[in-house]
């Protein structure tokens, strides 16, 4: 009922580049949430925090240095990229604002282990 789309920053689709932010760190290891799709039936019921977690593990089971992400605020009417509400509650640090259209950054750094989380 949902999917995101979790990568490795530098190889995120080529859509990405209009939302990341020149203020990321630079960083090999970083991984990019670009966007969820939760179908409308079950929007609501915990499948973006699902959805979340999931892209979160994977990201540290593949060796990620951290996610980035780049949300909107609640009741903004494009929502693809997710609230930044949801973010903040899993962790993730504001690092830039969005102004305007521009979004904004987000970031939660994983473990210093590959597959570590914390």
């Amino acid at each position: 009922m949902g999917r995101r789309v979790t990568s490795i920053r530098a190889r995120a689709p080529c859509q990405l580049a209009g939302l990341r932010s020149e203020d990321s760190p630079p960083d090999e290891r970083a991984w990019s949430i670009s966007c969820f799709y939760v179908h409308r039936s079950v929007a609501r019921t915990g499948v973006g925090n699902a959805l979340l977690t999931a892209a979160i593990a994977r990201a540290a089971r593949h060796g990620a240095s951290a996610v980035e992400a780049y949300p909107v605020k609640v009741g903004n009417v494009d929502p693809y990229t997710g609230y930044d509400t949801m973010f903040t509650r899993a962790g993730f640090r504001l690092l830039k604002a969005g102004r305007g259209r521009g979004r904004a950054l987000y970031r939660r750094d994983l473990g210093s282990r590959p597959g570590s989380d914390e």
